[in-house]
């Protein structure tokens, strides 16, 4: 079994719900779950359990909503507990989930393991489209807020970017396969001066998966998927119910697809 493979591992690995990986996918690799919006106190009695129960260490990786209390959490306890800011949600925080549940099957201390996570950080990028039901920001001027009024009536979604220092918004359309286009050319012209990619997607739709998926295996450039996801709900309240996502990372800074745990638990 692969959860039997974790099980020895003497760095715990914590995450929180906006991590896309399903309860079930998270447990057989070992990784404690908490909620989308935890209180250092719950976080901090989730680090003594474990240390109790014999871990070493912790390592808490968690993107920006969770992180502040994370950190907060790790000065609470007694041990050593290393709070790393994901800086990313959904598709994206749950690879970098995968590779910490990897690196503490290797044997890697919680140090070492903050440490890969920063790397893979830098090295992503994300893209979300999102659904033109997606929840207005809550800041902006009178302008802005027409203009979301504009797009919510014409069924008009947006395609962001994000990486490890901030967001972008790169176009708008009605046509999702306008949008999954571009995202496929985007990651085509990385992949010429990176080498193959690895990445992982979220989506609830079949049809708007294969959309997803169709420019992947029509452009000419190599990737690897490494999962698919259900999308947690923090990216829906971001994004809205019917949001895709699409995180990748250079496979030389991955580490190899050979190596994704993803495929190995849902076919266990």
């Amino acid at each position: 079994m692969v959860d039997e493979a974790f099980s020895s591992s003497r760095c715990a690995v914590v995450t929180d719900a906006g991590c896309d990986m399903a309860p079930e996918l998270l447990e057989q690799l070992g990784v404690r779950c908490c909620s989308a919006d935890p209180s250092a106190d719950e976080l901090a009695g989730i680090y003594r359990q474990l240390l109790e129960q014999g871990a070493n260490e912790v390592v808490s990786v968690h993107g920006a909503a969770a992180f502040k209390a994370a950190d907060k959490a790790s000065c609470m306890v007694e041990g050593t507990v290393a709070a790393v800011d994901a800086r990313f949600m959904s598709a994206g925080l749950a690879l970098l989930v995968e590779r910490s549940a990897h690196a503490a099957a290797r044997g890697l201390s919680a140090a070492q393991i903050a440490s890969l996570v920063d790397e893979l950080s830098e090295a992503m990028e994300m893209y979300v489209v999102l659904d033109f039901r997606a929840p207005f920001q809550r800041t902006g001027s009178l302008v802005d807020r027409l203009s979301y009024l504009r797009r919510r009536a014409l069924a008009v979604r947006c395609l962001m970017r994000h990486d490890a220092h901030g967001s972008t918004l790169l176009a708008s359309s009605v046509d999702l396969t306008d949008l999954t286009g571009r995202v496929a050319h985007a990651l085509g012209a990385r992949a010429r001066t990176e080498g193959a990619l690895c990445y992982t997607n979220a989506c609830n739709n079949a049809f708007d998966l294969y959309k997803l998926e169709k420019p992947f295996d029509t452009n000419e450039f190599v990737s690897h998927r490494l999962a698919t996801f259900m999308p947690a709900p923090a990216l829906a309240g971001y994004a809205g119910p019917s949001a895709l996502a699409v995180a990748a990372v250079p496979e030389r800074v991955f580490g190899g697809h050979e190596t994704a745990l993803f495929d190995a638990i849902q076919n266990d």
